[in-house]
C-alpha cells in the first residue's frame, strides 16, 4: 500500500485506493476500509493512545485519515458511568452506560462518523458536502461542516418534523425538502454525487463514515482499562452495534466462549458473531460448531466493514 490503508471490495477483494467511492464497479458490492497491519501495529499502543487528545482522534491509527491529519472536530471520548442503582434493578452487578448523548458538538453518535467522513472529505478536495437524513445525521453534518468552512446541503423529507432539523439551519446548511420518503433522498444523494464533485456522508464517503462508528468499542475497552465487558446492550441500529462489537479490542479463550454463548442464548446473532470474530484463533477453533448459526444477518450495509475491522482487530490484540 502507498497508505495506511486503501479500499476492497468485500466480496472479490479489487482494491480501490484511497478515493471518494463505496460501491465495487466489478461486482456491485460495497467497499471497505483495509489498514496495512503492520504500519498499523507500530502506532497504535496503549502508549500513544494515552498521550493523544481527549476525544475519538487518540485512535486515529486506527481510523482512515492521513497522518498529516489534524483534526478540527473534537468528538466522542464520552464517559462510562457506572450505575449501580439501574444494575441491581435489572441483576447487573457492575452495569456501565456509554454516554453519547454529550458527544460534541450536536450530542449525537452521528458526530463521530461524521467527523472521519468529513476528514476524507477535505482529503478528497470536495468544497461541498451533504446527506440525506431524517435528524441526527444533518445536525452533525451541517455542524462539522460548518467549523471546516465547507458548503452544505442537507436532503430530508418534506414532512419531516421542523424540531429535528432546527440546528441544521442554524449552523448555515441548505435545507433541501423532497417531496417522498427517506429512500428518495439517498437515491436523490447519490445521483448528484455522480454527477457533481460534491461529498456525500453517506454515500460516496459512506466507507470512512462508518469506520467512525468504531471509535465507541475502543472508548470502552480503554474505560474500563483494557478489559473486555460480558456483554454490551446497544440501543442504536444493529448496523452500528456490530461496529462497536469489532472494535473490542480483546478477548480472551474462556471469556470469548461465554460472550458468544450469553448472546445466542439472548437471540442475538449478530452480536455472538462479531464476538466470535473477535476471539484469537485457537477460541475461534473451539467454537466451530456455532458458525452455521452466527452466519444470519451478515449482509447488510454497514457489516461489510465488520471484516475489516475483524482483520485488524485480531491482528492488534495484544496491544
Amino acid at each position: 500500500m502507498t497508505t495506511a490503508y486503501d479500499l476492497r471490495c468485500r466480496e472479490c477483494g479489487k482494491s480501490y485506493g484511497v478515493q471518494p467511492l463505496s460501491i465495487c464497479d466489478d461486482c456491485f458490492s460495497p467497499l471497505e476500509v483495509v489498514f496495512d497491519l503492520d504500519y498499523a501495529r507500530t502506532r497504535f499502543t496503549r502508549q500513544a493512545i494515552s498521550q493523544g487528545p481527549l476525544n475519538m482522534w487518540r485512535y486515529r491509527a486506527l481510523l482512515p485519515v492521513a497522518d498529516s491529519y489534524e483534526p478540527q472536530t473534537p468528538a466522542g471520548f464520552t464517559p462510562l458511568m457506572k450505575a449501580p442503582r439501574l444494575g441491581a434493578h435489572i441483576g447487573a452487578r457492575n452495569l456501565y452506560i456509554k454516554n453519547d448523548a454529550v458527544c460534541l458538538p450536536t450530542l449525537s453518535f452521528k458526530d463521530r462518523v461524521v467527523a472521519v467522513a468529513l476528514a476524507n472529505a477535505q482529503a478528497f478536495g470536495f468544497d461541498t458536502v451533504g446527506c440525506s437524513s431524517t435528524g441526527n445525521l444533518a445536525n452533525a453534518v451541517a455542524a462539522g461542516a460548518a467549523r471546516l468552512g465547507l458548503k452544505t446541503f442537507i436532503l430530508v423529507p418534506s414532512d419531516l418534523e421542523p424540531a429535528k432539523i432546527l440546528n441544521t439551519q442554524v449552523y448555515g446548511a441548505t435545507l433541501v425538502r423532497i417531496e417522498g420518503n427517506y429512500d428518495h433522498c439517498n437515491r436523490l444523494c447519490s445521483q448528484i454525487a455522480d454527477r457533481y464533485n460534491w461529498g456525500f456522508v453517506n454515500v460516496n464517503l459512506r466507507p470512512y463514515y462508518a469506520e467512525g462508528s468504531k471509535t465507541v468499542g475502543f472508548e470502552i475497552a480503554e474505560q474500563l482499562g483494557w478489559r473486555l465487558p460480558d456483554t454490551v446492550s446497544y440501543t442504536h441500529l444493529d448496523v452500528y452495534k456490530r461496529q462497536v462489537y469489532s472494535a473490542l479490542l480483546s478477548l480472551e479463550g474462556e471469556k470469548a466462549i461465554a460472550l458468544v454463548a450469553n448472546y445466542l442464548e439472548a437471540g442475538d446473532d449478530l452480536a455472538a458473531e462479531a464476538a466470535f470474530a473477535l476471539a484469537d484463533m485457537r477460541t475461534r477453533e473451539a467454537l466451530a460448531a456455532l458458525i452455521d448459526r452466527l452466519r444470519a444477518g451478515v449482509d447488510t450495509w454497514f457489516g461489510s466493514v465488520l471484516f475489516s475491522a475483524i482483520a485488524l482487530t485480531l491482528s492488534l490484540i495484544h496491544i
